[in-house]
């Protein structure tokens, strides 16, 4: 006999997120020297750290009242509209006002409400909308999706031509939200105007939703992505950004969701407030702050992102003369190094090709595995939790992290000398 719900209690090996984060409950707590793994954003030239800034905001604020008060108390106009003009110039949506944003703790904790909000749970006799589409490789969505009690159907796809492709050969009546990155983590691809087009009539066809994972918008050359952007459907599109990525704050824990449905917008914040209450009003306050003082921050952290991006993949493409390749990235914070070419022919040999990485040279980065479910889990036809697409194979690569390493150039030395002797 188990307390356990059904739908979490046969699923808990694709809910455990640590894995991807190192496992780091229980991880080993030595530190390598080129942490190259995860989506931190550090070693940035700027007036001030984002510590130091925290400090002066303390400093120069009254915060007594926000302390001893629930964070939806008291107004925050001023910090809301901020962030809607942030948030429309991100997208082109320049009506966005006070309305149409809600903060969430972390772009995480937004999709996962905005999941709640449009995908139905697993054996409801109301409503068939019982899944989420989405795309492998990737974050580990999964997690999210089967932790709101929905299914998830996915499917492979290595471009933004892929990834629209799957959507219309995917989708159907019991989808309820189309999952959408861009650009894409791990892979960076972007999509285009015709692209979201495309999505949007699969959406009108099936009646459903689109979630759009915007965490890395800031960090691509690609003056179109705007565009896509705002060509999504505005009566099915709810946006998920992350002040994480944007400031380099992932230990702040505060995201946003927004969309031009008024209707979404109402019943997210209702949601929200209903399962945890709002952020606390200190941290959105904060985030105000640099928005509205310190708009610096953010053109800085492109600007460095930018510079490892493309100093990473020279110095790769220069040393590099094993049979591994640089794979082509739209998102400033990743490169991903496809393996396919070397001996790997398991998960199993990747991870361990990846652990013999960080032992020898100090380097760490994320196993491609990671941005897969547990394949023995998808591949369990009697399962009614997570489908997948036919001809689903796991291609052996590396992602690789840029937001903190200020040595690109000797850690690509470190990463194409192992891979030259092995």
């Amino acid at each position: 006999m188990s307390i356990l719900d059904t739908v979490i209690e046969n699923s808990l090996e694709s809910l455990n997120i640590e894995h991807f984060y190192n496992d780091y409950l229980v991880a080993d707590k030595r530190t390598p020297v080129h942490d190259m793994s995860l989506g931190e954003i550090a070693n940035v030239h700027y007036s001030e750290n984002q510590y130091g800034l925290y400090k002066r905001f303390l400093t120069e604020h009254d915060l007594q009242n926000k302390l001893t008060r629930y964070g939806g108390a008291e107004g925050t106009l001023e910090t809301v509209l901020i962030t809607a003009k942030h948030a429309g110039a991100l997208t082109g949506l320049s009506e966005l006002d006070e309305r149409h944003i809600t903060f969430f703790d972390g772009a995480q904790d937004a999709i996962s409400n905005v999941i709640s909000c449009t995908v139905s749970p697993l054996g409801s006799g109301y409503r068939n909308k019982q899944f989420v589409l989405a795309a492998i490789p990737s974050y580990p969505y999964a997690a999210s999706i089967l932790n709101q009690k929905c299914g998830v159907k996915l499917f492979q796809a290595f471009s933004g031509d892929e990834f629209t492709q799957g959507v219309v050969d995917c989708i159907d009546e019991t989808v309820g939200a189309i999952l959408v990155n861009i650009p894409q983590n791990p892979l960076g691809y972007i999509l285009t105007a015709d692209h979201a087009e495309r999505i949007n009539h699969a959406a009108r066809l099936h009646d459903c939703a689109i979630i759009v994972d915007m965490v890395y918008a800031g960090f691509t050359d690609k003056g179109d992505i705007q565009q896509a952007l705002s060509q999504f459907d505005p009566e099915r599109t709810i946006y998920c950004d992350s002040f994480s990525k944007i400031f380099g704050l992932p230990g702040l824990r505060l995201g946003m969701a927004f969309s031009r449905n008024q209707q979404i917008c109402s019943a997210l914040r209702a949601v929200k407030s209903a399962h945890s209450l709002l952020p606390s009003a200190l941290k959105y306050l904060f985030i105000g702050y640099l928005l509205k003082n310190h708009q610096g921050l953010i053109e800085a952290i492109q600007s460095s992102l930018r510079m490892r991006h493309h100093l990473f993949a020279s110095s790769f493409e220069a040393l590099n003369s094993s049979a591994a390749r640089l794979l082509p990235s739209d998102n400033h914070l990743y490169r991903c190094i496809d393996l396919g070419g070397m001996s790997i022919t398991s998960d199993k040999a990747l991870n361990e090709w990846t652990y013999s990485l960080e032992k020898m040279t100090g380097v760490r980065v994320t196993s491609g595995s990671k941005f897969f479910p547990k394949i023995n889990f998808v591949q369990n036809n009697s399962s009614k939790y997570m489908y997948c697409s036919s001809g689903l194979t796991h291609k052996p690569f590396w992602r690789i992290s840029l937001g903190k390493e200020p040595e690109i150039e000797a850690v690509s030395q470190k990463i194409c000398n192992f891979l030259r002797n092995h």
